[in-house]
């Protein structure tokens, strides 16, 4: 059976009354108010387990089945995938960022899905997927205040209806001079998992980390990815019907000829501009 992280015990509290939390035999108890929270396979569970909640999480599941999958199937689809995309990072913002964190320092990844950066990082996602070290919403984490020294949000924000109580969240468990990776879409098609609430601009990003002592955004995916990503959304829009795999197929097969241009974002790296129509932003925020 897996251990539960240390430094998750570390940082943990009661979601409802923001007291501390203890072991009690598979499940941790608040010592104010008594409520429990179960653990399982390493995971803390935040979430409640309500009929709709499992019915999202198996809906989501299957859509990311290849995402997590360990088959050979699956594992030269991720690796068609990375090749063959719209997908190019010209600076590769956070690997710096993995850079600056201390051995000791306690690390969150909001919205993980089934990845795991470094196994050092706390990863929280709301579904149970294997990697998960606490299953809860991001907008209301069982995190004490200043608790946190980074925080890993990677194309998360669309994803959540209210982005701004995210940040909110986000500040609050951060420790004063802790720092954020952030990476948001702007010019990119619909990617429901579940739900696709917002794209975000440059100065919608700044709004949401106004509270924040330093705000750096910074051209993430530029604006050929971005072209190429809704050439292929088109295509496969166009022809594929109502048939989901028919979809996966045909943008695929779209982006073949042209899929290498994206490199020709190097060129558009340094224009100030290029971050109106790029594919996606990043934000490294200083609390």
């Amino acid at each position: 059976m897996k251990d539960i992280n240390p430094k998750v015990i570390r940082i943990l509290e009661c979601q409802f009354c923001n007291s501390n939390l203890k072991l009690v035999e598979s499940s941790f108890v608040c010592v104010k108010c008594g409520a429990t929270f179960s653990t399982k396979d390493g995971m803390v569970n935040f979430i409640n387990g309500d009929s709709d909640q499992r019915q999202m999480e198996l809906r989501h599941s299957r859509e990311e089945i290849f995402y997590f999958n360990t088959t050979i199937q699956a594992k030269l689809y991720e690796i068609g995938r990375k090749i063959i995309s719209c997908d190019y990072v010209v600076k590769d913002y956070f690997n710096e960022f993995l850079g600056r964190i201390k051995k000791d320092a306690i690390v969150v990844e909001l919205g993980s899905g089934n990845k795991r950066c470094t196994e050092d990082i706390i990863n929280v996602d709301i579904f149970p997927f294997p990697n998960v070290d606490v299953m809860s919403d991001i907008k209301k984490t069982p995190f004490g205040d200043n608790t946190v020294d980074y925080i890993i949000c990677d194309a998360v924000l669309e994803h959540v209806p209210e982005p701004q109580t995210v940040c909110k969240e986000i500040y609050r468990i951060l420790k004063p001079g802790g720092m954020v990776f952030c990476v948001v879409p702007l010019i990119h098609q619909y990617h429901g998992y579940p739900k696709h609430y917002f794209n975000i601009t440059e100065d919608g990003l700044r709004y949401l980390f106004k509270e924040f002592s330093k705000c750096d955004v910074k051209l993430y995916r530029g604006p050929t990815s971005a072209i190429i990503s809704l050439i292929a959304e088109y295509f496969a829009l166009a022809f594929s019907g109502n048939s989901n795999n028919l979809y996966m197929a045909i943008r695929g097969f779209a982006l073949l000829p042209f899929f290498w241009i994206k490199y020709l974002d190097k060129l558009w790296f340094y224009s100030k501009k290029s971050t109106r129509i790029c594919n996606a932003l990043c934000a490294i925020v200083t609390k």
